[in-house]
C-alpha cells in the first residue's frame, strides 16, 4: 500500500499505536525508573541511618567502657599503693638485669610478709582481747626461674590462724585482717567451743591465711613471665650466681596448730 492510499483512519491508527509505544517507553524510562531509584535511595537511606544509630550506640558504649576502665585502673592504683610490695615485682622488662631485680624482690617477700603478719597477729590479738594459739606464719621459698614467675597473680599460702576468746572478740579479730597492709584472704573460717571448757562463752576460731601479690606485667602477658624455653637466662632459667632462695619456716618448738575442741 502506497502513501497515496493512506486514509485518515490509517493515519489515526498509526498515530495511536505510536502514542502507545511512546507512552509505554516513557512509563518505563520515566516514572517507573524514577520510582525504582527512589526505592533504592530509600533503602540506602534506611541502611545509613541504621549504621549511624549503631555508631552512636557504639560510641556511647565505648565512652562508658573507657570510664569503667579508668575507674578500675584508679581503684587498682589505690590497691597497689596500699597493699602491694615496694618496690614492685616488675616483669614488664624481660632483660636479664631487670628480671634479676624482680627475682630479688620476689625472694624477699616471704620474710617481709611473714614478719609483718606475725607482728600484726600478736598486736591485734592484744587489741581484740583474744589468745593467739597458732604458731608463726610460714611461706615457702620462691622459684629460681624468672620464666616461672606468674604474671597475673602471686599466691603466698601462710598457714593456719587460730585464736580463742569470746564469740564477739574472735569474730572482730578475724575481721581486723581487712586492715593488714597486704592483700590477704581469710578462708575457711570455723568456730568451735573451747579450748578452755571451764571458761563460759569461750570459743576458738580457725582459718587459713593467704597473701596475694599482683606483679607488674605487660598487657599481653599470659600466665608466666616467659614461654617455656625463652628464659632470658637460657637453659635452666636460674640467674647466674643465685641459688635457691631460703624459705621461712616456724622456729623450733612449734608444732602444728591445735585443733578446735582438742581433737
Amino acid at each position: 500500500m502506497g502513501l497515496s492510499r493512506l486514509t485518515a483512519v490509517h493515519i489515526a491508527i498509526i498515530g495511536a499505536v505510536t502514542a502507545i509505544l511512546i507512552g509505554t517507553a516513557f512509563f518505563f524510562l520515566g516514572p517507573y525508573k524514577t520510582n525504582q531509584n527512589l526505592a533504592q535511595l530509600a533503602d540506602r537511606k534506611s541502611a545509613a541511618e541504621t549504621e549511624l544509630n549503631k555508631k552512636s550506640k557504639n560510641e556511647k558504649d565505648l565512652k562508658e567502657a573507657k570510664q569503667e576502665v579508668a575507674q578500675v585502673k584508679a581503684q587498682f592504683a589505690n590497691y597497689e599503693a596500699r597493699l602491694m610490695p615496694k618496690p614492685a615485682i616488675d616483669l614488664t622488662n624481660q632483660s636479664e638485669s631487670a628480671m634479676t631485680k624482680a627475682m630479688i624482690v620476689l625472694w624477699n617477700q616471704p620474710y617481709l610478709i611473714t614478719t609483718a603478719a606475725n607482728r600484726f597477729a600478736r598486736e591485734q590479738a592484744k587489741r581484740n582481747k583474744v589468745q593467739l594459739l597458732s604458731p608463726p606464719f610460714t611461706i615457702a621459698g620462691q622459684t629460681t626461674d624468672p620464666a616461672a614467675i606468674p604474671t597475673t597473680i602471686l599466691e603466698f599460702p601462710m598457714g593456719t590462724l587460730q585464736v580463742s576468746g569470746t564469740f564477739e572478740n574472735v569474730n572482730n579479730y578475724m575481721r581486723s585482717w581487712n586492715r593488714f597492709k597486704r592483700l590477704v584472704a581469710i578462708d575457711g573460717f570455723q568456730l568451735a567451743a573451747g579450748p578452755n571448757p571451764t571458761a563460759d562463752g569461750t570459743v576458738s576460731g580457725q582459718a587459713t591465711v593467704t597473701t596475694y601479690v599482683f606483679p607488674r606485667s605487660s598487657p599481653n602477658a599470659n600466665g608466666l613471665a616467659g614461654a617455656q624455653g625463652t628464659s632470658p637466662y637460657g637453659a635452666g632459667g636460674a640467674p647466674p650466681g643465685y641459688g635457691a632462695p631460703p624459705g621461712y619456716g616456724a622456729p623450733p618448738g612449734y608444732g602444728p596448730p591445735a585443733r578446735p575442741g582438742g581433737a
